[in-house]
């Protein structure tokens, strides 16, 4: 497995299976990476990438949908997070590799995934990291690949939605996702806004595709 540095997605200190407890907390329980995937179109797809894949649980759900021989690339900055995944193989029967290194210097060739995949992630890095690891996104991607990108954004109307409103105003840091400035990487970058929807309150799925 490739080592690398820089920002890439997992939270430094918590590997391991403390992302689905948190997610469990949260109220997004395990399935939730079906409902990111949502209908995703998977035919012909032979290689896929997990952009800050965490304990692999995008990656596996995404492997499970793909055929034999297929391959998803899981990439995260985080040694801990990486290990839980070879520790606790799903079955599926695409292949899952994962691998230490950082979204915004992205250790594939040019035009080598036919989908990349992040979700929960890009909030993480820094604001100057963002573009970069969307731009990296674009480099990678082959023309007519999908970018899925799942991550919060502005809350939906709705009484629950202002339990969320404290943490969640635009600041120095929040700002690019309340203002979805994902959308406006992408468009820079090559790639078109597909598809927009949300999968709860405040969990944002966009599916970009490259020109």
């Amino acid at each position: 497995r490739a080592r690398g540095t820089g920002t890439g997605g997992g939270f430094p200190g918590m590997g391991g299976d403390h992302p689905h407890r948190l997610a469990d907390m949260g109220g997004c329980t395990r399935p939730c990476p079906g409902r990111a995937l949502g209908d995703l179109d998977v035919d012909g797809v032979a290689a896929a990438l997990d952009l800050g894949c965490g304990p692999g649980t995008l990656s596996s759900a995404l492997a499970g949908r793909l055929p034999f021989g297929a391959v998803v690339h899981g990439v995260d900055r985080s040694p801990e997070q990486i290990e839980y995944p070879y520790h606790h193989a799903t079955g599926a029967p695409a292949t899952t590799r994962y691998t230490v290194g950082s979204m915004d210097d992205l250790p594939f060739p040019n035009a080598s995934p036919d989908h990349v995949v992040s979700s929960m992630v890009l909030h993480e890095a820094t604001r100057e990291a963002r573009p970069k690891a969307i731009r990296e996104v674009a480099r990678v991607l082959k023309p007519g690949g999908g970018f899925l990108l799942v991550d919060w954004s502005r809350p939906r109307l709705g009484l629950l939605a202002l339990v969320w409103l404290p943490f969640l105003l635009p600041g120095r840091t929040t700002s690019g996702n309340w203002n979805n400035t994902y959308a406006r990487y992408c468009d820079d970058s090559g790639m078109d806004l597909v598809e927009d929807d949300y999968i709860n309150l405040i969990t944002r799925r966009q599916l970009f595709r490259k020109r």
